[in-house]
């Protein structure tokens, strides 16, 4: 009888303390490369995704921001149920004003704010397998400006975010009490366009040039010299494999007259090696 009550407070405390899924492996982006999930985690109870990510090139990525966020949903990163689609927001810390990854843009960073978002119109990051083969996250995030497109693969070889224990998700409407943003169209279109790297020396040929514009509805964007149609004209990325330092233009406009235009150079430095093997990769 003496071991009645303690044996009651652990009942107690292991119905009510709230279990994390702890999330390892890698996801790729094709701007900043590899960035770690390793030591990040899901609650089990609420879906939500906490810690931070890392990146050798940008630093800390926040699953679990504070808002306010900059369209819907008004919450961060979380698996929802029943679908175990991720939605909401993570950030990199380095595009934040403040050092605990909130407040506007990094004033140094040159207009770029850190958001991904993990859903999108024609994207998304699920919650994928099951407690016999394991579950993993899998499908693609957009991060505008620097990050561009983030995978998350099922395959090892390409990168894998796994869970040790798959979740069943949170509610899509818990906790949201950020105030609704204004309607996308309320302002003239504004565009961040970048190039990654801005340098190239060979062998490295390609870069990865990355757009992102709000209020884009009605617009049609395209990119010179040579690239094209830039579509979807809300955000997107390509490789191009420019021969000579190129300055390429980024150039959007609707019916109304509205246009806007930026431009982003990539710089070709000729490696000390073409001097002495012209037919060496990328020496023309």
């Amino acid at each position: 009888m003496k071991f009645f009550l303690p044996l009651l407070f652990l009942l107690f405390v292991s119905t009510n303390f709230s279990l994390a899924a702890n999330l390892n492996g890698y996801a790729w982006s094709g701007n900043i490369g590899w960035i770690s999930f390793n030591g990040t985690s899901v609650d089990d109870a609420t879906g939500d995704l906490k810690g931070y990510a890392w990146s050798e090139h940008i630093g800390w990525i926040k699953l679990n921001p504070k808002g306010p966020y900059p369209t819907s949903p008004h919450f961060s990163s979380r698996i929802i149920a029943p679908n175990k689609i991720v939605k909401g927001w993570a950030r990199a810390c380095a595009g934040a004003a403040n050092a605990d990854c909130s407040g506007g843009a990094n004033s140094n960073a040159g207009g770029w704010d850190g958001w991904i978002n993990f859903s999108g119109p024609n994207y998304s990051v699920n919650e994928t397998g099951d407690a016999v083969s394991g579950c993993y996250l899998s499908g693609y995030a957009w991060g505008a400006g620097n990050v561009g497109w983030i995978k998350f693969s099922n395959d090892y070889s390409k990168g894998r975010v796994s869970l040790n224990s798959c979740v069943e998700g949170g509610n899509e409407d818990a906790g949201v009490v950020e105030p609704s943003p204004p309607p996308i169209n309320s302002g003239p279109i504004d565009c961040l366009f970048a190039a990654f790297p801005e340098r190239l020396i060979p062998p490295k040929t390609t870069s990865r040039l990355t757009w992102s514009c709000s209020n884009a509805n009605g617009y049609s964007c395209n990119i010179s010299p040579v690239v094209g149609k830039a579509e979807p004209a809300f955000g997107g990325s390509l490789l191009v494999v420019p021969s000579s330092t190129t300055n390429y233009k980024f150039s959007c406009a609707n019916n109304s007259g509205g246009f806007i235009e930026r431009s982003a150079t990539v710089t070709v430095i000729k490696s000390i090696i073409c001097e002495t093997i012209p037919y060496f990769p990328g020496c023309n």
